[in-house]
């Protein structure tokens, strides 16, 4: 029995089975001139930006320290990012913004 499916959907299956590299797919890169900032001073640790980040472009760890937790490192992933500001609207503490106005689409 053959199968006759669009190509496109074929090699998606295929990547999407692991058969194949995602390497040889053709790359768009994002905008990555607009990503949020991260304010360090402001920033609790509760990782409600990583949690609300539908890319899974923010990373954050911590670590217990005596006074509570404290962030240990905070990365985001600047060609992940989608620029959908939901971070920014989670962050309870304003630890993340726009430069200038962005609005969730």
């Amino acid at each position: 029995m053959k199968f006759d499916l669009p190509k496109s959907l074929f090699v998606a299956v295929k990547y999407v089975a692991g058969f194949g590299s995602l390497q040889r797919l053709p790359a768009v890169l994002p905008d990555t001139s607009t990503v949020p900032q991260y304010d360090a001073e402001k920033c609790v640790g509760c990782k409600l930006c990583a949690c609300a980040c539908p890319a899974k472009a923010i990373g954050v760890s911590t670590v217990k320290a005596a006074d509570g937790w404290r962030v240990e490192k905070f990365k985001l992933d600047a060609e992940k990012c989608a620029q959908c500001a939901l971070c920014v609207e989670a962050c309870p503490k304003g630890a993340l913004s726009f430069e200038g106005e962005k609005e969730c689409p």
